[in-house]
């Protein structure tokens, strides 16, 4: 998953944090990044989940972004949605 967001403020500490969650509302995972240092422009961030990792069923992400590592800015909850299946029993 890769996302990107627009920072409209110089010299601000951001860090974010994506959380995959089962459709019963399960945390499978919690990622918080490192706190960095931004100026104005865009901020990116990616992670990649291993292809054997995850069971059949249906997930969804939620994206934080925080300033100062304590301040919340953006949420963004249920922003991926999508259902896993094993292909090779068929």
């Amino acid at each position: 998953m890769k996302f990107q967001f627009w920072n409209f403020t110089n010299d601000i500490l951001i860090s974010t944090n994506l959380v995959l969650f089962s459709y019963s509302g399960e945390c499978i995972f919690d990622i918080p990044s490192a706190a960095t240092q931004c100026n104005k422009g865009i901020v990116s961030g990616e992670c990649t989940i291993p292809g054997n990792f995850l069971n059949d069923g249906s997930y969804y992400i939620s994206l934080y972004v925080v300033r100062d590592t304590t301040t919340p800015l953006f949420d963004y909850e249920g922003c991926l949605s999508f259902d896993l299946e094993d292909y090779r029993g068929k």
